[in-house]
């Protein structure tokens, strides 16, 4: 058991399925640019974070002033350099508060009455990145480094826990009659030609109408980070990884024994049957929605060599044993 609950913690940092895909995005530090105009240290025991369906995180920031940005965010005396980042691009996305976007100041680039909409207003924010992390200097926080396509919009909804992607966002400004306020931008690219494209991405309120338009071009900008030279990438502060929860903890076990199960090429109904607490509802059905994200169903067919080869990257060379 201790050996499953130190693998599961770790996978809480690893996994999508397992926390919310790993980091909270965050933005400048405000007492770079306004001094004194904030004093809140942001910290990981400041965020709540939930998983979501179809590999998302809802955000939201608690004990902090509202609308405030923070001051600042943790730092690493050592971060990263471009040389210690490369590999894949994977996309991440995020549903937060209001309160939380402001909170994390990710929403600059964004006018201030797009963000002053209904109670119902969410924001959405879409990292592509690739990335480092490092201990920072109050050694409690593990700051994430790298370049990412960040995109951020706006959109009303009444479920904080939506689904969120691109057609869903303009989907509901096609519904609310109210259009998506939309910012691109590269962070940590050194390069005109993606610097144009973003800009213009920027200038485009998102809708069902001009959906295709602006996936077509987004697609290019991504298309240009992914082939980006060296000489043209720098490394970034993009995110914070937040606190581990005692509930989200229990709640990692089983999603990292299906995990385990899924790369040993077993079946979700094999997983349920081996699960230990085989009377453990919640258990169970962590299990099942662990297999939808990764096979796309629960049942008794077995996963395929690309999904066998997922649940590997996401261990990372470990082994959950029950």
């Amino acid at each position: 058991m201790l050996k499953l609950l130190a693998i599961a913690a770790t996978l809480i940092a690893l996994t999508p399925t397992a926390n919310a895909q790993g980091y909270v995005p965050i933005g400048l530090d405000q007492a770079a640019i306004k001094p004194g105009a904030s004093k809140l240290v942001l910290t990981r025991a400041n965020l709540a974070v939930k998983g979501l369906s179809g590999l998302a995180s809802y955000v939201a920031t608690v004990g902090v002033p509202t609308r405030e940005p923070a001051a600042q965010f943790a730092t690493c005396a050592n971060p990263p350099t471009v040389n210690d980042i490369g590999g894949n691009f994977e996309v991440k996305r995020y549903v937060m508060t209001r309160n939380a976007a402001s909170n994390l100041n990710i929403i600059a680039g964004i006018g201030k009455a797009d963000i002053e909409g209904s109670g119902s207003q969410l924001i959405a924010v879409f990292d592509y990145s690739r990335t480092k992390d490092c201990l920072a200097t109050d050694g409690k926080t593990t700051v994430v480094y790298g370049q990412s396509i960040r995109t951020i919009m706006t959109f009303e909804s009444t479920d904080a826990k939506a689904n969120v992607t691109f057609p869903l966002v303009a989907a509901a400004a096609t519904v609310s009659g109210k259009s998506s306020a939309v910012s691109v931008k590269n962070i940590g690219f050194d390069d005109d030609t993606m610097s144009t494209k973003a800009l213009a991405l920027s200038g485009m309120e998102l809708s069902v109408s001009n959906y295709a338009d602006f996936n077509a071009k987004h697609e290019e900008l991504l298309a240009l980070a992914g082939g980006a030279d060296a000489a043209k990438r720098r490394v970034e502060r993009l995110g914070i990884v937040p606190a581990i929860e005692e509930d989200d903890l229990i709640e990692t076990m089983p999603k990292a024994f299906a995990i385990q199960q899924i790369k040993d090429g077993k079946s979700c109904e094999d997983a349920k049957q081996k699960f230990n607490n085989s009377t453990d509802a919640d258990g169970i059905k962590l299990i099942t929605s662990s297999y939808a994200s990764l096979t796309g169903g629960c049942s008794t067919a077995k996963p395929n060599s690309q999904q066998i080869a997922k649940a590997k990257d996401y261990l990372r060379g470990m082994k959950v044993s029950n």
